[in-house]
């Protein structure tokens, strides 16, 4: 088994800077901002939501958002702008009242699109790819966080300054390591909205939202030990068993650990919240990344717009998330964490078990489409100016060009591969996670596309590509 980490472009590391801008800005800073008592998080993720949502509604209009240049670099100003502000009213405190409130709401408009075109770059990618990058941006971001945290105040004010323009600059310079044939734009799909991924997402950010207030009085959401162990898990996973690593066991992870994470509130006295807490950032980090690779997936099969899907995503999560602290906000005030919020706390984990156990642990029925994407290798979109690790890569850009050349789908790519890797119908509906009889109606579709008829005649063709 090859133990080498998979070569990662740095541009695309560059997801990793708005997130570790949020923690130092916004969510969890260790800066005593003078603006966040009067227009802090909840106003932020507030105007955070409102673009998210009017995105996904009007994503017709939105899609492609990367060709969008002059919007998408307003929007990177208008975040380092709101950071200037609100490092300035450590200066000028007697400015925070005046600032607090558009700042927020600035800093919310620019991050949202920040999130989107990330989101929108991510689609175009394949699962692996996408599992590996995404994982190792939450590390890079960590990283940047911890290394700003050593930072005298005007170095940390300078970084986070820069970090949404660098980002900004990095996602757009992804875009051109991207197929041009993979690159997002309008389409149409009539599969209907996958709300199961998103509600599964929403349940655990509740959960979250529960465990926020003392996680960010301890760590920071983006940089705790949580965090980097759940990411961790995925580029181990991905570098030590390949192909072999299933995006799934992140799903066994998450329930047991947010359960461990709730019910560890009633006994601080004996472990401390320092366990809760890890167990609150490992499980929300590890299904955040589950999930955004089957959205990732689903974009990429079946033509979803990805501004719809993370706008609709991220907006609805993070206003479960809003409500999980306004709940713990209640249990406090009446009390603290007393028997009687123990019991409050205890109802909601046995809710919250209840619905895991009846939609995340359920077989999917037949008239589901969206499943947890299996992570291969030799699966890649980047553009063939892109570096070939082995054979399984020249096999991959193969396929691609024979894509491009015979107009396949990317369903039809993806079963093209496993048919030219010697794989069975069986084997090929199980991969991908279909029905026997839907694998067969792909392998006629290619068939007749490429004007073959046998397993031969394709290995034949493929071959051709791959020596070309």
């Amino acid at each position: 088994m090859s133990t080498q980490l998979p070569k990662i472009p740095l541009v695309f590391l560059g997801l990793g800077l708005y997130r570790a801008w949020i923690e130092i800005v916004y969510v969890g800073t260790w800066i005593p901002f003078p603006t966040l008592p009067i227009a802090g998080q909840d106003i932020f993720d507030g105007a955070m939501v409102l673009v998210l949502l009017a995105c996904a509604l009007l994503h017709r209009y939105v899609t492609p958002l990367f060709r969008k240049s002059m919007l998408l670099w307003a929007a990177a100003g208008a975040v380092s702008l709101g950071t200037i502000v609100n490092f300035l009213t450590l200066v000028f405190p007697a400015a925070a009242p005046l600032t607090a409130l558009p700042s927020a709401i600035t800093c919310g408009f620019g991050i949202a699109l920040l999130i989107l075109i990330w989101s929108e770059l991510y689609a175009c990618l394949s699962p692996y790819q996408v599992a590996v990058y995404y994982a190792a941006s939450i590390l890079a971001g960590a990283a940047v966080i911890l290394i700003c945290r050593g930072f005298i105040l005007p170095y940390t004010g300078t970084a986070a300054t820069l970090l949404p323009v660098a980002s900004m600059a990095c996602v757009l310079r992804s875009f051109s390591q991207v197929a041009p044939e993979d690159l997002p734009h309008k389409q149409a799909t009539r599969h209907p909205l996958p709300w199961t991924p998103i509600a599964l997402m929403s349940l655990y950010a509740f959960a979250y939202g529960l465990r926020e207030n003392e996680l960010t009085s301890v760590m920071g959401p983006m940089s705790s030990i949580g965090v980097i162990a759940a990411s961790s898990i995925v580029l181990i996973g991905i570098t030590r068993f390949r192909d072999k690593f299933d995006l799934d066991v992140m799903q066994r992870i998450a329930l047991p650990s947010m359960v461990c994470s709730l019910v560890f509130v009633s006994a601080y006295n004996l472990v401390g919240t320092l366990f809760a807490n890890i167990c609150a950032s490992l499980s929300y980090t590890a299904f955040s990344i589950l999930i955004f690779c089957i959205l990732c997936d689903l974009s990429r099969r079946f033509g979803f717009s990805a501004i719809m899907l993370f706008g609709l995503e991220r907006g609805i999560r993070a206003i479960f998330s809003l409500l999980g602290r306004l709940v713990d906000n209640v249990v406090i005030s009446i009390g603290g964490h007393s028997v009687l919020s123990d019991l409050v706390v205890a109802g909601a984990v046995a809710v919250l078990v209840i619905a895991f156990a009846l939609i995340l642990w359920r077989t999917p029925s037949q008239k589901e489409y969206w499943s947890v994407p299996r992570i291969n290798p030799s699966g890649s979109n980047l553009s063939a100016t892109s570096e070939i690790d082995d054979s399984a890569e020249h096999l991959a850009i193969a396929c691609s060009l024979i894509r491009r050349q015979y107009e396949l789908t990317p369903r039809e790519e993806d079963v093209l591969s496993l048919l030219v890797q010697g794989k069975s119908i069986a084997e090929v509906a199980q991969n991908l996670v279909i029905a026997k009889g839907t694998a067969k109606v792909h392998v006629r579709h290619i068939y007749e596309k490429l004007s073959i008829h046998t397993r031969e005649e394709l290995k034949t063709l493929v071959f051709e590509q791959e020596v070309r």
